[in-house]
C-alpha cells in the first residue's frame, strides 16, 4: 500500500497506511466519470454492509465543494472520502483510467485490482476473498 496522506472533505488528513490491520478497498474516482457515478451506490452499500472492511473513496483531481455537491445531489453519504487534487494516489497506484478499485489485505498487500465499473456482486466477491486471506 502506498505511503500517502490525503485530505478529507473537512480538511483533515488521513494516511492510507493507517488502515493496515483491516482489509481495505480503495476506489479512485471522479464526479465527471459516468462509470464512477454508476458504481458509487454499490460501493457505498458494500461499505455499510461490511463494517469490518475499510472502504476509501479517493476523488481524483477535484475540490471538496465539487465532491460534496455531487454526493449530496446523489443522496450518498460514504465514509472515508478523500481528495487527491494532485493525482498522487492515482500515480502511486498505477491507475490509468477511472474508476480503478484496489483491494488490499489486512497486511497492506495488494490482493486485487479492477479497472472499470464494478457491480455489487463483484465487490462482494472481492471482499470475501480479502476476508479469507491470511
Amino acid at each position: 500500500m502506498p505511503a500517502l496522506t490525503l485530505q478529507q472533505l473537512d480538511g483533515g488528513a488521513v494516511a492510507l497506511d493507517g488502515f493496515k490491520g483491516h482489509p481495505l478497498v480503495v476506489n479512485l474516482w471522479a464526479t465527471w466519470c459516468p462509470p464512477c457515478r454508476r458504481e458509487m451506490p454499490a460501493l457505498v452499500a458494500a461499505q455499510v454492509a461490511n463494517p469490518d472492511v475499510a472502504f476509501v473513496f479517493v476523488n481524483t483531481g477535484e475540490d471538496a465543494a465539487t465532491v460534496q455537491r455531487y454526493l449530496s445531489d446523489a443522496g450518498l453519504a460514504p465514509q472515508n472520502v478523500l481528495l487527491d487534487r494532485t493525482r498522487a494516489a492515482a500515480r502511486a497506484m498505477d491507475a490509468v483510467g477511472y474508476p480503478t478499485t484496489l483491494f488490499y489485505d489486512r497486511h497492506g498487500m495488494l490482493a486485487g485490482r479492477h479497472m472499470g465499473e464494478l457491480s455489487r456482486a463483484a465487490v462482494d466477491e472481492q471482499v470475501a476473498r480479502l476476508r479469507a486471506a491470511h
